[in-house]
């Protein structure tokens, strides 16, 4: 009995933990998939939205603003608003041959074809979704060569020395053409928001590094609120694995990018977080980043550069739309001819005090000496009130300034007293007032205290 009770224990014992098992394995697949829910959420989930009022930091990567030397820079080149044409090639136009010739013009634009300075405005010149082209002569065409059959798409755009992009209404041009044939190959589509990649491009020697873009056909954010036919937008920003979205049209200075190699992608998506599918809505770049750099460019970004050297650089002897040297001169030209009005009106009331006086004293001087016009004659002695005088005679004639007291010469005593023959000694001992007398006028030898003015002199 025990043999077989034992034996049904041992039969009933496989029955019993089979069950437990299948029950176990039950909660623990339903916990896994629960876990498996729960990440696949996680993954689908959207990056964080960057407002303009949150600067990004997502790990070693965050957002910084502008260098001090861009931000005053660039009150010199806000105040241009670009024109681009693409001229040729003419849109939908099918060439012949795989080379064409691009004809660009820009309208409001300070370029500078002087090799010389380093940092110029210029065009930035996209085929289909490759790297721009950095277009500083307009004058000359571009020459495309060996271009694939099919269809291709050129955009262009202004871009200040630092390669910060115009955005203002005509800056960006687009034409489409065809080489021997067409295709649907880079053919964006005219009626869907396009998004063309600009910065980062290339090597970099400082940081912070500039993100850029350009945006045509996308829907103001208002616009797409209020209309439910318009979808929103978003730019999603991957930079080495680390996503960010930002909401604004506006250029981005990053800092913390690893030393080497650097990758960015960045995409167009719509506000369910899926892209917009258009050509060139989805753009990768690898960058090269080595700090240090001594390249004008990394020099200019990093700080390094005084700001009057900065405008050097750029091309600028000064702000644009400021005239600092006309500015500090015109002050300078007012003190320089303010003083004259004042000279001339208080000459002219030394000579009303003093023109008794100095007629008297111009017609004492007879006889001996030929004499001139009595108004050039007051004229000189105007200048010199006391010159007839013992003590002033050998002193140089001052000149007539706001300091100079004129009517304490019409207070002399003495003149009246003296007689012509020691005025006229006076004269030949000093000959410093010499040229002065031989201009006098003749007048008839009479006493001092009976002459009155002639009426010429009136």
């Amino acid at each position: 009995m025990l043999d077989r009770h034992w034996h049904n224990q041992n039969n009933c014992r496989p029955s019993y933990w089979s069950h437990v098992t299948t029950v176990l394995t039950i909660c623990l697949l339903a916990i896994a998939m629960g876990l498996g829910g729960c990440q696949s959420l996680s993954a689908s989930s959207p990056p964080p939205l960057i407002k303009t009022s949150e600067p990004v930091q997502l790990g070693n990567l965050r957002e910084v603003s502008p260098p001090k030397t861009i931000q005053a820079l660039a009150s010199s080149f806000n105040q241009y608003q670009p024109q681009v044409t693409i001229l040729s090639p003419a849109p939908d136009t099918v060439l012949k041959k795989t080379t064409v010739a691009v004809k660009l013009r820009a309208e409001d634009l300070p370029l500078n074809q002087n090799d010389t300075v380093p940092l110029r405005a210029h065009v930035h010149l996209i085929l289909d979704n490759e790297p721009y082209r950095a277009i500083y002569n307009l004058d000359q065409p571009i020459v495309l060569e060996d271009l694939e059959p099919g269809t291709h798409t050129l955009r262009a755009f202004p871009v200040r020395p630092w390669h910060e992009s115009y955005k203002n209404d005509g800056a960006y041009a687009q034409v489409t053409f065809h080489v021997l044939t067409k295709t649907d190959s880079n053919n964006p589509d005219s009626d869907l928001p396009l998004l063309t990649y600009s910065r980062p491009k290339g090597d970099y020697g400082a940081e912070p590094i500039l993100l850029d873009y350009y945006l045509t056909n996308a829907p103001l954010h208002i616009a797409a609120t209020n209309d439910a036919d318009l979808s929103d937008w978003r730019i999603r920003v991957t930079v080495n694995d680390e996503s960010f979205l930002v909401d604004q049209w506006q250029p981005i200075y990053l800092e913390g990018f690893e030393t080497g190699e650097n990758w960015l992608k960045l995409e167009f998506i719509d506000e369910a977080g899926n892209l917009v599918a258009n050509r060139f809505n989805n753009t990768v770049r690898v960058i090269n980043y080595q700090p240090d750099g001594q390249d004008a460019f990394s020099r200019l970004m990093r700080g390094d550069v005084p700001l009057a050297e900065a405008y050097t650089m750029v091309g600028l002897d000064r702000p644009f739309g400021v005239e600092p040297v006309e500015e500090a001169g015109e002050p300078e030209q007012l003190v320089e001819t303010a003083p004259e009005p004042a000279i001339q009106t208080e000459a002219t009331e030394s000579v009303e005090l003093d023109q008794q006086v100095e007629v008297e004293e111009t017609e004492v001087v007879v006889e001996e000496v030929p004499l001139a016009a009595p108004k050039e004659t007051i004229q000189d002695l105007n200048t010199s009130p006391e010159g007839i005088t013992e003590e002033n005679i050998s002193e140089s004639p001052p000149q007539l300034s706001p300091d100079i007291q004129q009517p304490e010469a019409v207070e002399e005593p003495e003149l009246v007293g003296e007689t012509e023959e020691e005025i006229l000694q006076t004269m030949v001992e000093e000959k410093v007032i010499e040229e002065e007398i031989t201009e006098l006028p003749t007048a008839p030898s009479e006493p001092l205290d009976k002459l009155t003015p002639t009426p010429s002199d009136s």
